[in-house]
């Protein structure tokens, strides 16, 4: 005999070839059910989030379902149905998980890929915040009457709107702007 010969019949047979010769069993779907103490403690030994948890167990029963619906269920005669149930959900809970992971992971790059980085804004420096806060803590000296005015115009409002907002005549609410400029320019110094 040649050593090709030989060696071809030491190979074991593949594995898939083994599997195939077995016969697929047909489990109830209630039975599969039973098993979702173990699923969902495997669940949180992999560490999948609570919130995502009864999403992914649903995947889990529905996709070991149509398994033994179409005959891929198929457990070694030499272990029991029950034990072969429960190594067999296991390692389907284990790809779910592992998919699970993968859709997570892509989903947080493509967000990460959506989100534009924020353009750097203007800040002012510590300074200039200190000196902006006792201006306004100073405008609230002024009156009223004027303060509001003031803002108004600090807002971005032209003088017909604020004469609009305010109500009152138009020639007041301009001599009012120009005297709150000058009583808070003399407050500032």
């Amino acid at each position: 005999m040649r050593r090709k010969e030989a060696v071809a019949e030491h190979r074991r047979p593949s594995r898939r070839v083994e599997i195939d010769a077995l016969p697929a069993v047909h489990v109830r779907f209630e039975v599969i059910l039973r098993h979702s103490r173990m699923i969902h403690a495997v669940l949180r030994q992999l560490a999948v989030p609570a919130r995502d948890q009864p999403d992914v167990m649903q995947e889990i029963f529905l996709s070991s379902w149509r398994s033994v619906e179409a005959g891929r269920f198929r457990p070694s005669q030499d272990v029991s149905l029950k034990k072969a149930l429960q190594c067999w959900l296991f390692a389907v809970t284990w790809h779910h998980v592992y998919h699970y992971r993968e859709r997570m992971c892509r989903l947080h790059k493509e967000h990460a890929a959506c989100t534009a980085p924020m353009p750097p804004s203007y800040a002012p420096s510590p300074f200039g915040q200190v000196e902006a806060r006792l201006a306004l803590r100073r405008l609230e000296w002024l009156g009223p009457e004027l303060r509001d005015v003031l803002t108004g115009t600090a807002l971005g409002y032209t003088a017909k709107e604020i004469v609009a907002k305010l109500g009152g005549n138009p020639s007041t609410t301009n001599g009012r702007l120009h005297r709150g400029r000058r009583q808070l320019r003399k407050v500032l110094r």
